[in-house]
């Protein structure tokens, strides 16, 4: 799925998704529930997947 498919199914613009993919920004949490939506995943998926990639990086 492209940045600009996601973004508009989630609302926001394609360059605001693109700072949170290249870590320049932090997604609200309300940001997050929005992409699970749109992905047809779980919030908790995305979470996780934060919480293993900080893990990674301490």
């Amino acid at each position: 799925m492209t940045q600009e498919v996601l973004s508009g199914l989630c609302g926001m613009g394609r360059s605001h998704l693109s700072a949170i993919e290249n870590g320049n920004r932090k997604p609200t949490l309300e940001t997050l529930y929005r992409m699970s939506v749109a992905l047809d995943i779980p919030m908790s998926t995305i979470v996780i997947a934060i919480e293993d990639e900080i893990k990674k990086q301490l």
